[in-house]
């Protein structure tokens, strides 16, 4: 990979870390807020390695340290401007619009809602029977022998055995 499409993957990174989508109501503005923050920090972490005089790590490391740290920040919590839109487009209330759905509806892993529309295989959809999406199954890199996570080993973070 060239400096250049290094360069413009961490550009990518940095803006999927601050392009977070608004909340629909206040109450979600807090979440939004906690959760920019903390990916802020992290963006601005990885463009100080860059123009410090630090250990120059290079823009690919910097790109990869960013969206290993957002994968562990995903945008959830709260309730979009666009996903009460689908809601309200779909026949709910205003109530139901920007209500949260409940736990079993979120992913055991991220906690995003699921969305039964989204079936790419690495989409937002739940996973067969599991209490996973798509996104997380294909994220666990199963064949790693170092990789330990809850949807490989849900017993050592309090899960059900499957």
């Amino acid at each position: 990979m060239s400096v250049d499409a290094e360069m413009r993957e961490l550009l990518a990174a940095v803006l999927e870390a601050i392009d977070l989508p608004h909340p629909a109501t206040a109450g979600g503005a807090e979440v939004h807020d906690r959760l920019l923050s903390a990916r802020v920090m992290h963006a601005r972490v990885a463009l100080r390695n860059l123009l410090d005089d630090g250990p120059d790590l290079g823009p690919a490391w910097s790109a990869k340290y960013l969206r290993e740290r957002l994968a562990e920040r995903p945008v959830a919590g709260y309730v979009t401007v666009n996903q009460a839109h689908a809601a309200l487009d779909a026949g709910k209330s205003w109530s139901e619009a920007v209500t949260l759905p409940a736990e079993e509806d979120r992913c055991g892993k991220c906690r995003r809602p699921f969305d039964p529309s989204d079936t790419r295989f690495d989409g937002r959809a739940r996973y067969r029977e599991t209490p996973f999406c798509g996104s997380c199954i294909d994220n666990c890199h199963e064949g790693s022998a170092e990789h330990v996570c809850i949807i490989c080993d849900p017993a050592r973070y309090g899960g059900e055995q499957r």
